[in-house]
């Protein structure tokens, strides 16, 4: 069995570095309630290894990976809603406008300038994907973006290295949204003391950390559609010749 297809290392700790700050946010909340948790029970003797540790070790690799795994829809939720639902109407779908070609004053009205590829690149992406998948950009252009992915993953090259990547740190930047802005969050209370102005102070840096991690998670986004198109731009033409 081939575990990388099962459950690759850049998987594994894609939920579990998120699911870790879970448990610290989880950890913080009992303590606004005055609830013991696993981070107040004195640590004891290393030696010798009793059976609650062999426990807690196998909960320590496992338990962060779980809740990050379960709660990660949360965060796919919130970026949905950020990006304004399916339409993507708060938020351009890169699938689309990465192909349309530059035109830098609209670019840079929108804050897209240099988030295109070049017009001639485009073209020949479309005339390439039209003649291998025998669809029309114009007409399906929703249905244009997945069979490119899935054309370059089969070629299964190097050149594909920089759209994986994007790809990981775009999910891993997701899986953080949601519980890095609520550690932010209940940290400040705590260390105000659970004052008010601590409450305030919380919520607006919470609020600001999140809006950047969602405009990190954006430029991801696009670095992935671009470096999609270029690898199958890449491979299109290497076959050509």
């Amino acid at each position: 069995m081939n575990w990388n297809n099962f459950l690759s290392l850049r998987d594994y700790f894609n939920y579990y570095i998120p699911g870790l700050v879970w448990c610290i946010v989880f950890s913080e909340i009992a303590s606004l309630f005055n609830v013991n948790t696993f981070a107040q029970i004195p640590l004891t003797t290393l030696n010798p290894i009793t059976y609650s540790d062999i426990l807690m070790s196998i909960l320590l690799i496992f338990l962060p990976y779980a809740i990050g795994f379960s709660l990660f829809p949360l965060s796919v939720h919130i970026v949905s809603f950020w990006q304004g639902g399916k339409d993507r109407r708060c938020k351009p779908d890169p699938k689309r406008f990465i192909l349309e070609g530059k035109n830098v004053q609209v670019d840079v009205i929108n804050g897209l300038n240099g988030k295109r590829i070049s017009q001639k690149e485009g073209k020949v992406i479309i005339s390439q994907a039209e003649r291998i998948f025998s669809f029309s950009y114009e007409k399906d252009t929703h249905l244009f973006f997945y069979p490119i992915l899935s054309y370059i993953r089969e070629a299964g090259k190097e050149v594909t290295l920089l759209s994986e990547r994007a790809l990981n740190l775009k999910n891993f930047t997701e899986g953080l949204l949601l519980p890095i802005s609520l550690f932010a969050l209940f940290s400040i209370i705590l260390f105000c003391n659970r004052t008010w102005y601590g409450v305030l102070l919380g919520i607006v840096f919470a609020e600001v950390l999140q809006w950047l991690l969602m405009e990190r998670h954006y430029k991801l986004e696009q670095d992935w559609v671009k470096h999609v198109y270029r690898a199958f731009l890449v491979i299109t033409s290497t076959k050509s010749q």
